[in-house]
């Protein structure tokens, strides 16, 4: 299978089923059997290689803020790709561990916020390896 044709192949169906265009065809005739405006929406949201990293960010930042409410830890809404939660504990200490541990946070150094961390969504793996070692240290602790 070429490139190309492994590219169609993983074209949602109302994509890949639209008629083909002919080059040098009138702009008139391209819009009678097109319809450009159905066709450009269409193709601005087709992703061939599958869901948009958004949609991954997204899960990911609902995965991880599931975790923490399970930690007991309360997240600010959030609809970026990072959560910014309470850590239960000295912000700086927590990140300062965190970073032993190869996990990097950004712990929050305002007056009434000297327990929240900002941490970003990263891969799959990135974002378990978070959660994991947040569950070990606080294990530790207790």
């Amino acid at each position: 299978m070429s490139a190309a044709d492994a590219f169609i192949a993983a074209l949602r169906p109302e994509v890949r089923d639209l008629p083909a265009y002919h080059a040098g065809a009138s702009a008139e005739r391209v819009r009678e059997q097109f319809g450009v405006a159905r066709v450009a929406k269409r193709v601005s949201n087709e992703n061939p290689r599958g869901a948009s990293p958004l949609v991954h960010a997204i899960r990911e930042c609902e995965r991880m803020r599931d975790a923490l409410t399970a930690m007991g830890s309360a997240c600010a809404p959030s609809l970026a790709n990072f959560l910014f939660f309470d850590a239960r504990e000295d912000a700086d200490a927590l990140a300062q561990r965190l970073m032993r541990a190869g996990v990097i946070v950004k712990p929050w150094r305002g007056p009434d916020f000297t327990r929240y961390v900002r941490v970003s969504t990263g891969s799959r793996d990135d974002n378990d390896l978070f959660i994991e070692t947040l569950g070990r240290l606080r294990s530790a602790r207790h």
